[in-house]
């Protein structure tokens, strides 16, 4: 095996074996920062208590090892995924054929703790660097999705949340699970959550003992695409199969957040369960939950106009050839577009305020011919 073998483990045969011992420190390294969440507090208590690093051998004698640990290997042990069971490929995580000393959900919490307190919050362009609903979403079969990420070829970091299942049998071409994407799931769930909170019922009922930081930011999720603030304590567990979501609520955390003092009152928050969809355009996966705000098809609108607009040079009396030199096209695009612009009415105005069917996407309009007939038209879409 290359390289240096970690803290908590032996390396046998080439396999790592966990070094009981030396288990014991990496466990207590994780409770410490569980309990005072800085590694500098941290680093404080192991020297405190005695804590040390790995004694290593050299093969000429030589002896390292054995110091007090300093903060730099903290933040190590602390983000290493192989305490989890894991190995670190680039820029993904796999199962490793090691045991775990750390169960993977409490490593998965750890991390989101690390960046939270980060003086410098890995922020990506796609705004959300956390995955807040590690350990607690679970498809159909009761596999749990574990977050991951990747990066193109920019080095735009990409999160995603897996089917356990997916990653352990990585490159068994008969498998099948869900691989969502992170920002648009989680900006997703906590909209459809607080427009939950928001309904009437719920409201008159329950929101006077929620806490008030949820209450506060009720509202500000409804009108935010931001879910850096979310409290996503709130949230218990999630589970997921084709064509539904349900939500459960912790009503331990609730009880524990709110402000009566006979707790005993506390009505009882029901789970949430809504059908939702998944829209599809190419690699891109988009969610789609009843309910929710809809986003618009930005792609689909602007060809929407430029088939009006090359319909409008149309009428006025030039050819298809014309209009393809003066966009830069060929005619066979023109062609392909233009019938976009002999779409219903209350079809158009659908796709301007997002509410058309989830399959109405421009590649399926530029695939598939409609029908002059409006009717027609509203028949066939409704298929979708």
């Amino acid at each position: 095996m290359g390289g240096s073998v970690p803290l908590g483990y032996n390396a046998i045969d080439r396999a790592l074996h966990i070094n009981a011992d030396e288990a014991e420190t990496v466990r207590r390294v994780y409770q410490l920062y569980e309990e005072l969440g800085t590694v500098r507090r941290v680093k404080v208590a192991t020297q405190r208590t005695g804590l040390r690093s790995k004694v290593r051998i050299a093969a000429n004698g030589r002896r390292t090892g054995g110091s007090p640990l300093g903060r730099g290997h903290i933040h190590h042990i602390l983000t290493n995924p192989i305490y989890a069971g894991r190995i670190r490929h680039k820029t993904e995580f796999f199962p490793g054929q090691h045991n775990a000393i750390i169960v993977s959900e409490r490593w998965d919490r750890i991390q989101q703790m690390l960046q939270a307190k980060a003086a410098k919050p890995r922020a990506t362009k796609n705004g959300q660097s956390l995955s807040p609903l590690a350990g607690k979403i679970f498809d159909e079969t009761g596999d749990r999705l574990t977050p991951t990420h990747t990066k193109t070829r920019k080095g735009v970091r990409l999160r995603y949340y897996v089917s356990y299942r997916l990653i352990k049998l990585s490159g068994d071409a008969a498998k099948d699970g869900w691989r969502l994407p992170a920002v648009d799931l989680e900006a997703k769930i906590a909209e459809l959550v607080a427009s939950h909170l928001s309904t009437p019922k719920v409201a008159s009922v329950f929101m006077q003992w929620l806490p008030p930081v949820v209450a506060q930011r009720r509202d500000e999720t409804l009108n935010s695409k931001r879910t850096d603030q979310f409290p996503w304590s709130l949230i218990k567990r999630i589970d997921l199969q084709p064509g539904r979501i349900k939500i459960s609520f912790d009503e331990q955390w609730i009880q524990h957040q709110a402000q009566s003092k006979n707790q005993a009152q506390l009505p009882q928050l029901k789970p949430i369960t809504s059908p939702f969809q998944l829209r599809k355009r190419g690699v891109e996966t988009k969610i789609v939950i009843a309910g929710a705000t809809r986003e618009t098809d930005d792609i689909l609108i602007l060809k929407l106009a430029r088939a009006f607009c090359w319909y409008e040079q149309v009428k006025a009396g030039k050819t298809f050839a014309e209009i393809a030199k003066e966009a830069g096209v060929n005619t066979s695009r023109i062609r392909q577009m233009i019938d976009l612009a002999f779409l219903a009415p209350d079809i158009v105005r659908d796709i301007l305020n997002g509410d058309q069917p989830i399959g109405l996407t421009f590649d399926w309009a530029r695939t598939n011919a409609l029908p002059i007939d409006w009717q027609a038209q509203r028949d066939s879409i409704a298929k979708l």
